[in-house]
């Protein structure tokens, strides 16, 4: 079924994710079915971005209509200032009578004038984000009175002001407001309880920035039931405050919650007991996302924090997962604590590349809940062997992580990873309770395959092993050999190679092997190639060069070639003097085709791959010799064609043919006469009737010949004459 089969029910859907441009200047033009198509979709969403050009902008203003515009989004840029101006000329955005969805980023206060004043009276209007530039802070208490404006919109459910805190407190909320969703940068809290004092329908509240100044706990919105979705982002709030202001809302289902980079050590413990906090508050809680980390001194235990969010409220009644992770770099050791829905990452890659980087997580399995805590754990392989060896690294007397079931080493240089090496690890690392080992090369190195193999046998229950890799499939071969019969899944991440079973893993193995042994086979086939062409290569030049001047020498006078086109007679003996020319060419050809290839191909000798002259002197010689021999061959082809078959042939039937017939008529003769000898009678003029007959036969045979053979003769002249030009499917 072709695309202009299907309804226009389904076309549109497909149109709403094209932007404006694709579907007015490519779908429309297709044919004149899409172009009707366009003509009435009245879903189109127009972008100008600040690499948009002044052309488009006037060509899309041009085109469109603007009742069928829904949303428009326009992009400034210090570069592109003009093309404000541009948009203005070119369209009335009070036409815009169906806009739906109105974005204006990084815009100046003059700017936002000029959108506003046209569309204040829009009632179609519902969403509207307003992104101000920050030089223009200066001008944020002369824009109040439009921001007011777009609140007072009659339809309007979602607006998001990114615009200074200061600005956003001057604002006048109107009472009844319609906004069901808003988001802010940042307000103070009294502005806060205003604005939930006049909406009503306030469903949703964004805050992306912490609140200015204190919060007064005297001061309390009159209702705040309505709100169900908070997300409060970069908070520094103390703990009583946070708690104070998430009372105010009750019927919260849906909170996010996002800390600067580093709390204080207190926020962070007691945070991790907000069990009863939340079944007395926020009963109907049912989606909770933070994030909040914190610098410290000093090795962390990851285990004691994470404790206190491992108990049936949070896994089994709620479902809420979270991650723990300690991370140490070379200045600053950071531990973080955020919800497992933060990250999307898979391990390694959910760990930082630091030096030491490890984790705890509460997981769920299927449908039921895993109250075993699954760690994690990434270690810079060259900085612990460097503090093993210079004693820096502090062997534990116990474990640091006892169950540890997930281990990455990162490689970054060439280190002597050896077994004596991987025996300290195992001094803080329980390598028995691993399940997978990774192996991250951020740059090439010789992987020690000993060191691999003792790693496996101190960790009996690895299933899977993972490897960064850019090397060649003959050392994935020699990996195999270790690591085959120990595991049941292998993740190469640089050959895109997905896990495989056990038998998979095999068949991987064999795969390679077969590759490997194809390489090895080429490779061996250009080795021939190569010493062919060094040792036969200058035999074939030396026989070709004195074959073609011995055949040149034959002739006493060569003659040029003729200014016109010959008889047969005359090409007949002008031959010897055609092959003159034709191995002239052939010597050339050697020289430049035959001889520069042997030093290419043998000796790795290309004048031509630095010399643009010697290139095109090449290839210009090649060419011309390659003609010139074929060119002088073509009458010499024609004169064996025409002389041979299409003459000396017939010519040579018919006189065999007319010494057979005298040959039987003299034989019947000398019959006849002794018979007449005798018997008496006179029988002479008997054969004749046999004779007329042999003679038909005879020239019949010589004419079907010549018919049949004289096609033939005319086909391969053509194939001559024309074997260099370019022929249709009809001439072939």
């Amino acid at each position: 079924m072709a695309m202009t089969d299907l309804p226009v029910e389904l076309i549109y859907p497909i149109l709403d994710l094209l932007n404006a441009e694709d579907i007015l200047f490519a779908f429309r033009l297709v044919c004149r079915q899409f172009y009707r198509i366009v003509e009435n979709y009245d879903r189109l969403k127009i972008q100008l971005r600040w690499h948009t050009s002044k052309a488009t902008i006037q060509r899309l203003c041009r085109i469109v209509r603007p009742k069928n515009v829904t949303s428009l989004l326009f992009e400034k840029y210090s570069l592109n200032s003009g093309n404000i101006e541009c948009l203005f000329q070119s369209a009335a955005i009070d036409q815009f009578n169906r806009l739906r969805s109105l974005t204006l980023d990084n815009i100046e206060t003059d700017d936002l004038e000029r959108f506003v004043t046209p569309l204040s009276t829009n009632s179609t209007l519902t969403s509207v984000t307003v992104c101000m530039r920050a030089n223009s802070r200066r001008r944020y208490y002369t824009a109040v009175s439009y921001w007011k404006r777009i609140i007072m919109l009659a339809n309007i459910r979602q607006l998001t002001l990114d615009i200074d805190s200061k600005a956003i407190n001057a604002i006048s909320w109107p009472k009844d407001c319609t906004i069901e969703r808003l988001t802010l940068r940042g307000c103070s809290y009294r502005q806060f309880c205003n604005i939930f004092d006049r909406s009503p329908n306030l469903k949703d509240f964004i805050l992306n920035d912490n609140f200015t100044g204190d919060l007064d706990s005297s001061i309390r919105p009159e209702t705040c039931r309505s709100l169900t979705s908070l997300t409060l982002k970069e908070i520094d709030l103390p703990t009583e405050d946070l708690e104070f202001f998430l009372s105010l809302h009750p019927c919260l289902i849906s909170l996010t919650l996002t800390t600067q980079e580093n709390v204080s050590r207190n926020t962070f413990q007691h945070f991790s007991r907000w069990e009863k906090f939340l079944q007395s508050t926020l009963p109907l809680l049912k989606n909770f996302n933070f994030s909040m980390s914190n610098q410290c001194n000093q090795f962390e235990n990851v285990e004691s924090i994470l404790s206190p969010l491992c108990t049936s409220f949070w896994l089994e009644k709620k479902h809420w997962f979270f991650t723990c992770q300690y991370t140490e770099g070379s200045s600053v050791k950071t531990i973080k604590l955020y919800s497992s829905t933060y990250s999307t990452a898979q391990f390694p890659d959910s760990l930082n590349d630091d030096n030491l980087s490890y984790a705890i997580t509460t997981m769920r399995s299927g449908n039921q809940s895993n109250r075993s805590r699954m760690w994690s754990a990434r270690v810079n392989l060259t900085w612990m062997i460097n503090a093993i060896i210079a004693n820096t690294f502090k062997v534990p007397d116990q474990h640091y992580f006892r169950h540890v079931t997930r281990l990455a080493f990162d490689v970054d240089v060439n280190p002597e990873w050896s077994v004596d090496a991987l025996q300290h690890i195992s001094t803080w690392i329980d390598l028995s309770q691993l399940h997978e080992i990774w192996i991250l090369e951020t740059s090439p190195c010789e992987l020690q395959f000993d060191a691999i193999e003792f790693l496996l046998a101190q960790a009996p229950q690895v299933r899977t092993f993972g490897l960064t890799y850019n090397d060649l499939p003959s050392r994935i071969i020699r990996l195999g050999s270790v690591v085959s019969g120990r595991i049941d899944h292998l993740k190469i991440r640089d050959l895109d190679i997905l896990c495989f079973s056990s038998f998979r893993w095999k068949l991987f193995l064999f795969t390679m092997f077969i590759q490997t042994a194809t390489i090895a086979f080429m490779t061996s086939l250009r080795f021939i190639q190569t010493n062919l062409y060094r040792i036969d290569g200058p035999i074939l030049v030396i026989l070709d060069e004195q074959s073609s001047y011995s055949a040149m020498l034959n002739i006493s006078e060569p003659v040029p070639p003729p200014e016109s086109v010959p008889s047969i007679p005359e090409l007949v003996r002008l031959i010897p003097e055609l092959n003159f020319w034709s191995d002239l060419g052939n010597i050339l050809l050697v020289y430049t085709a035959l001889l520069a290839l042997v030093l290419e191909m043998g000796y790795n000798i290309n004048p031509s791959a630095y010399n643009l002259v010697c290139c095109r002197v090449r290839v210009y010689v090649i060419f011309l010799a390659d003609s010139l021999s074929s060119f002088y061959l073509i009458p010499t082809s024609i004169a064996y064609y025409s002389l041979v078959l299409a003459i000396l042939m017939p010519c040579l039937m018919i006189v065999f043919g007319s010494l057979a017939i005298r040959n039987l008529r003299s034989l019947r003769h000398i019959n006849a006469v002794a018979r007449t000898v005798t018997n008496g009678t006179n029988n002479l003029r008997a054969p004749i009737a046999k004779d007329t007959k042999l003679i038909r036969i005879a020239l019949i045979n010589i004419i079907v010949y010549v018919v049949l053979g004289s096609l033939m003769t005319i086909f391969f002249m053509y194939l001559q004459m024309t074997q260099y030009q370019i022929k249709s499917d009809l001439q072939k």
